[in-house]
């Protein structure tokens, strides 16, 4: 009898109803060959997130994953990069072969390369002591899975898993490679843009004598997705190309993300600054005085009360990076400005991800 939810790995109950791997007992007891937890069945299905009273270690249960494993496939999020790195990435990688997999690329805009996308986090990785096999793939498209998989039987590990924090596509890079093996839907693991999905360890077969196994993601520190309500998360999350939007801003003007963020130049002049978000959501231009009244239009069921405001400077082909948001590059000259954010909500100034690099700096610093 099948006792694990392939959807997401808990294990298969029907005692407690608000618990992980709930089923009916006349549906847990029945023939059925395949059988989904009732909270995978309702995301598969309707779309809708379930709460379970149950709590569950992710990082116990990865770290119970490592011992297994021969190797990792470290999933990074190319849309909120410095955020989806595990903390102690180095630590986690150690003792294993390294495939690292830069998932959304399909979400960059056309005229950005994967070369260019792929040596630019090469030399963000270096900086942290990571030189692991790069490859460039999307959980949505399937694309770059021929060359993960490829990468995968060249090794001599056989057992990987797949690792990563929340959100950032390990389950849908999964049912990807499934289906290249032509594996059933049905045992595949079930996908959602809801934090939490996989909440234990599960195992498939593939070809060349490998076995895969998805876990549960890691909560990253200080992402603005982890604060907002549902509704609003999913709305900030990629899934479509990026909105990819061009200001000429002063002292006397501000971008905002309404109720979430706003950056206020410092110049009497105009600069030029590019705002990139995910679909749902953009930058707005507006009036430097009217920033606050912004800012408190939330959706009513967000909690952001409390505010940090950073002074700094944006150089020249620079990212100002705001975690589990987007972010706001500076073109043609530096700008300083100030920045105000949710407070606990991570922030980084990188070498810009998209557009001209020949004068890029490539050390980044994060709070």
């Amino acid at each position: 009898m099948q006792r694990q939810c392939l959807g997401c790995g808990a294990e298969l109950q029907s005692d407690q109803p608000g618990g992980l791997g709930y089923l009916p007992g006349h549906v847990l007891t029945s023939n059925q060959e395949v059988v989904l937890c009732q909270r995978c069945y309702r995301i598969r299905h309707y779309g809708k997130d379930q709460a379970y009273t149950d709590g569950f270690d992710g990082l116990q249960i990865v770290q119970e994953g490592l011992k297994w494993a021969e190797g990792v496939v470290l999933i990074l999020d190319l849309m909120d990069f410095e955020a989806s790195i595990p903390r102690n990435i180095d630590r986690l990688l150690r003792k294993h072969q390294q495939i690292i997999a830069l998932n959304k690329v399909d979400l960059l805009p056309r005229k950005t390369t994967v070369q260019e996308v792929k040596l630019w986090a090469k030399h963000k990785l270096k900086a942290l002591g990571i030189d692991s096999e790069l490859v460039a793939v999307s959980g949505t498209t399937g694309y770059g899975i021929d060359g993960l998989l490829e990468l995968m039987a060249r090794s001599s590990a056989r057992k990987w898993i797949v690792v990563g924090v929340t959100n950032v596509g390990k389950s849908s890079l999964i049912v990807k490679i499934l289906e290249h093996q032509g594996g059933e839907s049905a045992l595949m693991p079930t996908t959602a843009v809801f934090p939490g999905t996989t909440v234990a360890l599960t195992r498939w077969n593939l070809d060349h004598s490998l076995i895969l196994s998805d876990s549960p993601g890691m909560v990253p520190k200080g992402r603005l997705t982890d604060l907002v309500c549902p509704d609003c998360a999913v709305k900030l999350i990629p899934a479509r190309r990026l909105n990819v939007s061009l200001y000429q801003v002063n002292t006397r003007s501000a971008l905002v993300v309404p109720g979430l963020a706003a950056v206020h130049p410092q110049a009497n002049e105009d600069v030029v600054m590019i705002g990139f978000t995910a679909s749902q959501v953009t930058w707005q231009r507006a009036n430097a005085g009217k920033v606050t009244r912004w800012l408190a239009q939330t959706c009513g069921s967000c909690r952001l009360d409390e505010w940090d405001q950073v002074e700094l400077t944006i150089e020249l082909n620079q990212d100002l990076c705001i975690h589990g948001l987007g972010w706001i590059s500076a073109r043609r000259q530096r700008v300083s400005c100030r920045l105000t954010i949710p407070r606990g909500v991570g922030y980084s100034l990188r070498a810009n991800l998209i557009g001209d690099k020949r004068s890029i700096h490539w050390s980044s610093s994060s709070s």
